[in-house]
């Protein structure tokens, strides 16, 4: 499989003032490969890919392979609202050594099925990296309909597997539509083991970046058909990852990361605004979390 069951949607280290911290992300690679992370997710959404230039974006990607060791699947976010935005990332990725890309549609502006096709199609062309399709209708406000993902994966082959985050009863379909060769993968840590039971295969995971050990066991146990023991280990981080809510994403992930020694940095405006009823709740679910857990 190109894109390995489990990997971690990393968080992109801003400074206070707002600038890309590289000995953040030194510090960050280096604990995600200590807790034996396979795969990062470089530049998606929670790596807050909106609110970045095309040449932090690339800049980003280069950073993330020289601080990581050749063993870590690297996968970069790759989306724009211009066309050629996006190609100009997906070059950027395969010449900076990345291992695939997640390429998902541009936001806002509502492309059709077939301008979805044509995008898609101009991308693959200029980058040969395995690619992982990204469907995440309430971000770009597109939902693409199981047919196009066939007709895309048809048309063109370096579509390999699927990240769906719309209706996921749609992995069946597409299933059925490409064949169970098909990889389709989740985004949502909290449904990871209902979505297992209806056909996905792997989970680019969120809590992964305050929990990376624990999720990765959560996708073994669901592989080996151990549901009873994922979902009691999702029980157990299921209070912090609803804690988190109550701020936007990621600000309130990378509040909990800081308050744990990680190399989070801080959310980039409009995001980052931390209230004080979140950062409690945050406080008093991790403190439950580590008291459970040292029971």
């Amino acid at each position: 499989m190109a894109f390995v069951p489990y990997s971690v949607a990393m968080v992109t280290p801003f400074t206070r003032s707002g600038s890309i911290d590289e000995d953040a992300i030194s510090s960050l690679i280096d604990f995600y490969q200590k807790k034996k992370v396979p795969a990062l997710l470089i530049c998606g959404s929670t790596g807050e890919q909106h609110s970045m230039t095309v040449e932090e974006r690339k800049m980003l990607y280069r950073l993330a392979r020289k601080h990581s060791s050749r063993e870590l699947q690297l996968y970069a976010g790759v989306a724009a609202v211009q066309t050629k935005d996006s190609v100009e990332l997906a070059s950027a990725a395969e010449q900076a050594g990345m291992n695939g890309i997640m390429l998902g549609m541009p936001p806002y502006v509502r492309v059709s099925q077939e301008e979805a096709l044509s995008y898609i199609k101009k991308i693959a062309e200029v980058c040969s990296l395995p690619i992982l399709l990204y469907n995440n209708p309430l971000r770009t406000a597109v939902d693409l309909h199981a047919e196009t993902i066939a007709k895309i994966m048809k048309e063109v082959p370096q579509v390999i597997a699927v990240k769906e985050t719309g209706d996921p009863n749609k992995a069946r379909v597409i299933k059925q539509l490409t064949g169970e060769k098909t990889a389709v993968f989740s985004g949502i840590d909290l449904e990871i083991s209902a979505h297992f039971s209806i056909g996905y295969d792997g989970l680019t995971s969120v809590i992964g970046n305050l929990f990376p050990e624990e999720m990765n066991e959560v996708v073994k146990f669901l592989m080996q058909g151990n549901k009873e023991e994922a979902e009691q280990l999702l029980e157990r981080v299921k209070p912090v990852a609803q804690a988190l809510t109550g701020m936007s994403s990621p600000t309130g992930m990378k509040y909990a990361m800081r308050k744990l020694g990680i190399a989070g940095g801080y959310a980039r405006e409009p995001l980052g605004c931390e209230p004080i009823e979140g950062m409690e709740a945050i406080d008093l679910a991790l403190s439950a979390y580590f008291k459970a857990a040292s029971s």
